[in-house]
């Protein structure tokens, strides 16, 4: 057969090709499917050896294919349009213009980077709809803010900000799970020939633990928190013990080995902590952060229970985190209980209010402070520049004490349990002369003594 005559027929079967059409390897629908299952596993991130992806969008020309062979993308134009939109698309993902929507957006993209010198959305649609979706390249749900393929959410410049981010948090938080995926991530990016070591670091994070963990005993669970995460995940229930040695504070009772529910891991200024919730005992269902290195692992648990109460447990110790002045949520479960079934109004009676005055000198540094602690909890006396971020804000409403040394006021609402908060101690004893410690009673009680021996170590 002429292959005049042989492509005459190839038109009869299919108008997507004519007489002029040129193929290429993939132009056989085995090929061609092949090609779509090699390209869907690269894009979602399987394994691909080193030839097949310099092979997947090669385009060696083929003379003749079998007429039962052929398919849509069989002529190399077509296919070479779908191997550029894959390409685009996997560099450039989630473009989107709300005016224009996802389609035009990406046709005008591929346009102007001088992919394509027409407007050719209608084609573009049906490869979406006719390959990129059917076959798991693209997910199959509608796509109305931007296209993107397989796992490729984020473009060249948002992957090298997300590995800053990430080599900061791994790097200066000594967090091993981070340090694991940044090490892997930068050895994928110089794979990509995308250069990591040039990169200059606009973002830092200063905070760091101050634990070295070569100076931890080994049972510590801070030498494997991924035992804890998977833990979490599972909802399995754990049984830990204090370290012996480790640091405890006055009113923190000795529980010997305990069982719990692992709930978060948590960074707060100085060390990693577990948030975990006590499952038997006279305080079952207190909610409560342990720093990591002084806790170790006792015997294994069988029992575990489903993710949907683990996110209930989750959201509690969340609530209780965020109304409180740090991560110290009081030793008290039904306290807590209380605390949590209260409505807002309600919860007065389960609240102390912490009134500080402080000098011109300190207060100008604290009334920055304006999401220090709950917003709607916290109230100051206006700014010393007399400027607020917003008029109407209240948060700077409280009249002046009239006190010619302390002549600024500070308030704020916090769950009872506070009065015992180391850190908050801390933050108040370290303004020293600065501030005067106004109301609750117990603390103004505590603060006095500690005057009291300051001014008698200074006399």
């Amino acid at each position: 057969m002429m292959l005049t005559e042989f492509r005459s027929k190839i038109n009869q079967k299919n108008r997507k090709i004519n007489s002029k059409s040129d193929f290429h390897k993939f132009s056989s629908k085995i090929e061609f499917l092949l090609f779509l299952e090699r390209t869907c596993a690269l894009l979602n991130g399987s394994d691909c050896s080193r030839w097949e992806i310099e092979t997947i969008f090669s385009n060696e020309p083929v003379e003749v294919v079998p007429l039962d062979e052929l398919h849509t993308y069989s002529d190399v134009d077509t296919f070479n349009r779908l191997c550029t939109l894959i390409i685009f698309i996997t560099h450039h993902p989630c473009l989107f213009d709300p005016e224009k929507g996802s389609l035009k957006t990406l046709v005008d993209a591929m346009i102007q980077a001088g992919e394509f010198h027409y407007d050719c959305s209608a084609s573009i649609r049906k490869d979406i709809e006719k390959v990129l979706k059917p076959y798991g390249l693209m997910p199959s749900h509608p796509m109305k803010k931007g296209y993107y393929l397989g796992t490729a959410i984020l473009s060249r410049s948002e992957l090298l900000q997300v590995f800053q981010l990430l080599q900061a948090q791994a790097t200066s938080l000594t967090d091993s799970a981070s340090l694991s995926v940044y090490e892997t991530f930068k050895q994928r990016l110089e794979y990509s020939k995308i250069a990591t070591s040039d990169i200059y670091p606009v973002r830092a994070i200063a905070n760091r633990t101050i634990v070295d963990h070569d100076l931890l005993p080994g049972s510590s669970i801070a030498h494997t928190p991924q035992l804890i995460e998977e833990a979490i995940l599972a909802g399995q229930l754990l049984e830990f013990r204090h370290l012996q040695g480790a640091a405890r504070y006055p009113n923190q009772a000795e529980l010997g080995f305990f069982k719990a529910w692992p709930l978060q891991l948590v960074f707060h200024n100085i060390a990693w902590y577990l948030g975990y919730e006590l499952a038997e005992g006279a305080s079952q269902g207190l909610l409560c952060f342990e720093r990591l290195d002084r806790l170790f692992l006792g015997q294994k648990q069988t029992q575990a229970r489903d993710m949907k109460t683990q996110q209930i447990s989750l959201a509690k110790l969340q609530k209780l985190y965020q109304a409180s002045s740090s991560i110290y949520l009081g030793r008290d479960a039904q306290l807590q209980r209380q605390y949590l079934s209260a409505k807002s109004g309600q919860r007065r009676h389960l609240e102390i209010t912490l009134e500080l005055w402080f000098s011109d000198y300190i207060f100008q540094f604290v009334s920055e402070g304006t999401n220090r602690f709950p917003k709607n909890k916290m109230q100051m006396s206006p700014k010393l520049n007399g400027i607020t971020p917003n008029k109407k804000e209240p948060m700077f409403n409280l009249p002046k004490t009239g006190d010619p040394c302390f002549p600024n006021r500070f308030r704020v609402q916090l769950p009872c349990w506070s009065v015992d908060d180391i850190d908050l101690q801390r933050w108040i004893l370290g303004y020293g002369q600065d501030v005067k410690v106004v109301q609750p009673p117990q603390l103004v009680a505590k603060f006095t003594e500690i005057s009291r021996a300051m001014g008698s170590i200074y006399a």
